[in-house]
């Protein structure tokens, strides 16, 4: 099964990683951000945590960062979550 990547994992990205894990639990989930310190990288749901460049300082950095990301896990299906 294809993980999901989740992108920002400040609260509202805690409550996405939970939401998926209530959904089906055999769903691997990568929890994304560039603050080590946001609550949802510490979910008990994660299968596995990255942290990424400062997309404040330096977006060209993500953008390679998250390809990484891709080549290391195989295909990963970008899905965009709207306030």
């Amino acid at each position: 099964m294809n993980p999901v990547l989740v992108l920002g994992c400040d609260g509202n990205g805690y409550g996405v990683i939970r939401s998926i894990a209530k959904f089906n639990r055999n769903i691997p989930i990568i929890g994304v951000d560039f603050n080590p310190k946001s609550p949802g990288l510490f979910s008990k749901y994660l299968s596995e945590k990255r942290i990424i460049s400062d997309p404040n300082n330096n977006g060209e950095n993500v953008v390679k960062d998250l390809i990484n990301i891709q080549n290391v896990k195989g295909q990963v299906k970008p899905y965009q979550i709207n306030q």
